[in-house]
């Protein structure tokens, strides 16, 4: 049996090498149907040679640019077909999509093997981006704004040139030349290591393909390798890696992507991942001018770093206004609160948070659900948008009680603020904080514009409180989340004895609170973020309520870590918190991240 398990995998690793090789048919026919010229309205200037003497066609570039362009960003993009085809007119519609939005398109070829092996793809690739540095300003486009997307071995290059400065330093450029990479569904960032695994079991005729285009040497293979560039204060540009979520003959959807991912982030380089579930490898690149959350994801990244002026984006990252609040609960108690701003009068549109835990937080603990310092990247990532970030508290030891009435007082209350717009209103809350976040969103029904929960907790209450551990789904728990459960159990049992003795129906009150059995009052769409490693919050404790959702017609997102802890999704970058995690883990909350962003900016946008 084990034998055949690691037959399989190598039949695996085996074939996810072949991912370079697998377009060269494709590759060669692009190559040969490349001799038309690109049409479009937004086309420049055609065949530019961006080197002295070199191949016409394949050493030059295209420009595209909105008429009247003048200091826009630049777009910069490496086309796919494994370094043996491909070409820079197979462009699609980007050229209308990003024009038609303030940015100049450049895209570029660079020759092909056999004739030519690595590094020549990737000096002719840092040309390009010298040619564009010096020359882009004349069609309308800002050198200080470029930014470069490259697709399956576009995206291989991209990587090398995003981590790796020598190419660049030939034209007296840095790494700080590239304001911002996308990589759409890029291969072998650790080629080296994947050559050497298993050139012994390849066929000679693939060997020689492989040799054709990173040679046969080993120093060469680790040259061509991105993961072997990266460094810490390299000054290596933020990198949104973008992985198809179909198979792609036999590679392993998001592989790569997630273990460079982890090394870039180990580094400390500003690293996205975004898995698009739905689209196969050439789908991530056609269907960037879609529109769709793939499109609006890639566009959002970029516009993040390069559609302001550098200089007013650093500002504005750190134009907030931090205050600490206090407002009143129904019953007039004062109830404190974090609220975040952004600059401007307003109207901001909120994303409220709810912690977990025990209530009655000082104002410390609330500012790493609200402030631009917080220890979360995702809270960092709130503030990174021109939304307001409200962090709210709630009565300690009031589970069942008064604990949704005090969040529900605090929405109110910011919604009620001037500088707040009340029709874009998001909810995040996190362990007993997503339970209260469901119970509010049931409460005020579309008051508010989406929910989003992480590890909800007693998400059904009953189940939680009295049900069999000998039974599914709680006899599928792990040892550690039974004996929590347990422990959790008995608090909560002597604290509904406590509200029985104040005259508390809490049967009544426990099917009130049962967000799977009300899950139909939920009408604003939701998002869920488990996982199945998760300690006191399972993931097989929250799906019934995700399904009874999905079976009551609502619009929910689910999102679910395999090996991430309790509160994954806040991304805390603590010392002792960071050192335990590994890539995986980092993997995983980094998609999380991606996850709720988009699903937050969806439903605040305009």
């Amino acid at each position: 049996m084990s034998t055949s398990r690691s037959s399989k995998g190598d039949r695996g690793r085996l074939a996810a090498l072949y991912l370079l090789l697998s377009a060269l048919v494709t590759g060669v026919c692009l190559a040969q149907a490349a001799a038309e010229p690109a049409t479009s309205p937004f086309l420049v200037a055609s065949g530019v040679p961006y080197v002295e003497a070199g191949d016409p066609r394949l050493q030059s570039l295209d420009v595209y640019a909105p008429p009247d362009a003048e200091g826009l960003p630049v777009l910069v993009y490496a086309h796919g077909g494994a370094l043996y085809g491909g070409d820079k007119t197979e462009v699609g519609e980007k050229p209308a999509f990003f024009c038609e939005r303030g940015w100049v398109l450049v895209s570029f070829n660079y020759r092909l093997s056999p004739a030519v092996r690595h590094p020549d793809h990737l000096i002719d690739s840092a040309a390009a981006l010298a040619w564009v540095a010096r020359n882009i300003e004349s069609h309308g486009g800002d050198p200080d704004r470029i930014v470069l997307v490259g697709h399956s071995a576009g995206a291989f290059l991209g990587a090398l040139l995003a981590v790796d400065h020598r190419r660049l330093e030939l034209h007296g450029l840095g790494l700080d030349a590239l304001k911002a990479v996308v990589l759409l569904d890029g291969v072998e960032y650790s080629l080296d290591e994947r050559i050497r695994e298993l050139s012994p079991q390849l066929p000679p005729e693939v060997l020689a393909e492989i040799h054709g285009k990173v040679g046969s040497d080993p120093e060469g293979w680790r040259d061509a390798t991105a993961m072997r560039h990266i460094a810490a204060n390299k000054g290596i540009p933020p990198i949104l890696l973008v992985a198809a979520g179909i198979q792609f003959q036999h590679w392993i959807p998001g592989r790569e992507p997630k273990i460079f991912l982890a090394a870039l982030m180990e580094a400390g380089v500003e690293a996205e991942y975004y898995l698009a579930p739905d689209k196969n490898h050439g789908q991530v690149n056609a269907d960037l001018t879609s529109g769709d959350a793939l499109s609006r994801t890639v566009l959002s990244f970029l516009e993040r770093y390069v559609k302001r002026e550098p200089a007013l984006a650093a500002a504005a990252a750190k134009a907030r206004d931090v205050h600490e609040l206090t407002f009143p609960s129904v019953d007039g108690k004062s109830t404190r609160a974090v609220l975040s701003l952004p600059e401007g009068p307003g109207p901001h549109p909120v994303v409220v948070t709810v912690h977990g835990g025990n209530g009655d937080r000082s104002y410390e603990g609330l500012r790493q659900f609200a402030a631009p310092e917080s220890n979360s990247a995702l809270v960092r990532s709130f503030n990174s948008k021109p939304w307001a970030v409200f962090a709210v508290d709630f009565r300690h030891w009031a589970v069942f009680g008064l604990e949704r009435e005090d969040v529900i007082a605090g929405i109110r209350f910011i919604a009620a603020d001037p500088r707040i717009d009340p029709e874009r209103i998001a909810v995040m809350g996190s362990s007993h904080g997503g339970h209260i976040a469901l119970l509010v969103a049931q409460a005020l029904g579309p008051t508010f514009d989406c929910v989003a929960v992480g590890s909800p907790a007693w998400t059904n209450p009953h189940l939680y409180l009295y049900g069999s551990l000998e039974e599914p789904p709680l006899s599928r728990l792990s040892e550690a989340a039974r004996g929590r459960l347990l422990e959790l159990r008995a608090l909560l049992l002597e604290h509904l004895e406590r509200m029985e003795a104040t005259g508390v129906d809490t049967k009544a009150r426990l099917r009130e609170y049962d967000i799977e059995e009300n899950a139909a009052k939920i009408v604003i769409p939701s998002l869920f973020l488990t996982s199945r490693s998760d300690i006191p919050v399972p993931h097989s404790m929250v799906s019934p309520t995700i399904v009874a959702l999905g079976a009551a017609g609502r619009a929910v997102r689910a999102y679910l870590a395999e090996l991430s802890g309790h509160e994954y999704y806040w991304s805390r970058d603590t010392g002792a918190q960071t050192a335990s995690k590994t890539a995986e883990m980092l993997a995983e909350e980094a998609e999380a991240l991606t996850m709720t962003m988009d699903f937050l900016e969806t439903c605040l946008a305009p």
